[in-house]
């Protein structure tokens, strides 16, 4: 599962962060040093449930729900019509398909959350599972 995770953070690299929506050295990741920029920046978390029985028989399924969200930092003087688009860009990339053995749901709208400090926070939350067959 470690590496359906990492296609998960990989994805958003390629498609989002080096990208359409240009944000090199501006994406925030879980263990990772992070150096937070003047202007708009990404936070992505990517969470998971617990592993569950999927399907029975001698090759049984297990299947691992979660969560990927995208959370974008814009200034508060800025428009906010600029983090709706990275929203939705975002949104884009992830929405139904599968890809490395993740299947991705289909993403939030554009959460605006308000104000956080001097940034304006507006989420992307991008549901997926992953089905891995265990041998019994």
């Amino acid at each position: 599962m470690i590496d359906q995770l990492n296609s998960i953070i990989s994805r958003f690299q390629n498609l989002v962060e080096f990208g359409a929506c240009d944000l090199k050295n501006k994406v925030q990741y879980d263990n990772a040093r992070f150096t937070q920029p003047d202007g708009i920046w990404v936070r992505l978390a990517v969470l998971t449930s617990e592993t569950l029985q999927w399907e029975l028989g001698s090759e049984a399924t297990e299947r691992t729900e979660g969560i990927a969200i995208a959370s974008i930092f814009i200034p508060w003087e800025k428009a906010l019509k600029n983090a709706n688009e990275i929203a939705i860009e975002i949104r884009s990339h992830f929405n139904r398909i599968s890809v490395d053995g993740v299947t991705y749901r289909t993403p939030s709208a554009p959460q605006n959350l308000g104000r956080v400090d001097e940034f304006f926070q507006v989420n992307v939350s991008i549901p997926f599972f992953i089905d891995e067959v265990v041998v019994i």
